[in-house]
């Protein structure tokens, strides 16, 4: 998916296309490209291409370090394309992208230091301090999912063992309301989401739990960088209600001084719209 965006962050088209993680990445993604750049009506209107990428990604080198989603390690993504495209290329992580977005049209117009924690098929989180995005070295900050908790915890897609990833990443939720006995298998977030609706018996429970422990990772994170502002985005947004039973009484418990927290509207786009954000972003510091 791919939402081109104007310099206030609106979006100007949309489209879907399939695509095959196990196949060539870079000829799909060129062939995509190619067919935008000469297209009459937007190509002399792209100044640029942004990717977002679920993973650890090193965007000084454009390198997918890890990304278990998409079974890709150590990929140049970046650099092959930039040779392939005739602009500039930029990738980062898909959280620091979003946040980029939250920076340029969101939380950033009223806090100059903030957090961004992504929750869905990971648990990820964007810094904002002194209103530029905190990305450290090799790309690998942010990584919150991977916060330990529990060493005796259930094994995480990094090769340790008890991360927060475990506990409130939806397969996470997924795994351990089936190991409960709550639900015949895994099942998908929108069975989750259906479940907890209807107050399915231990469904509320276990999310109100799995908030509990990001809470209190996260009220750790806001009394280390001292930030005052929170906001919530990710493809588990519906389960947000339930999370946020245990998520808020943990911030606030543990928080030193005074935390708001936002709730984003999310859709498939806003991805998306980070990666239109670091191009915007570069764009408008190149400036």
């Amino acid at each position: 998916m791919t939402v081109p965006s104007s310099f206030n962050g609106s979006e100007v088209r949309r489209f879907t296309l399939p695509f095959d993680p196990r196949a060539d990445p870079v000829e799909q993604l060129v062939a995509v490209r190619a067919e935008q750049l000469a297209d009459p009506d937007t190509g002399d209107r792209i100044r640029g291409i942004g990717l977002a990428v679920p993973g650890v990604i090193d965007p000084a080198k454009g390198v997918v370090r890890l990304s278990p989603h998409l079974g890709w390690s150590d990929l140049p993504l970046q650099p092959v394309l930039a040779d392939r495209l005739p602009v500039p290329v930029l990738i980062d992580n898909d959280t620091r992208a979003s946040t980029t977005a939250e920076l340029l049209f969101g939380t950033g117009r009223d806090h100059d230091d903030f957090l961004v924690l992504a929750v869905g098929g990971g648990i990820g989180m964007g810094i904002v301090l002194g209103r530029r995005i905190h990305r450290g070295p090799d790309g690998v900050a942010g990584e919150f999912g991977h916060v330990p908790i529990d060493a005796a915890g259930p094994p995480c897609v990094c090769g340790r063992r008890g991360c927060l990833e475990t506990y409130a990443a939806d397969y996470a939720l997924a795994a351990r309301a089936h190991a409960r006995g709550l639900t015949a298998e895994v099942v998908p977030v929108a069975e989750l989401h259906r479940l907890a609706a209807v107050d399915a018996p231990g469904i509320r429970d276990l999310m109100a739990e799995a908030g509990a422990a990001l809470g209190q990772a996260a009220a750790g994170v806001v009394n280390v960088l001292a930030v005052r502002a929170l906001t919530v985005i990710g493809e588990s947004h519906v389960l947000w209600p339930y999370l946020e039973k245990g998520f808020r009484p943990a911030v606030e418990g543990g928080v030193l001084s005074g935390l708001e927290i936002m709730v984003r509207p999310w859709d498939d786009s806003a991805h998306a719209r980070g990666a239109a954000a670091l191009v915007l972003s570069a764009t408008v510091a190149s400036r």
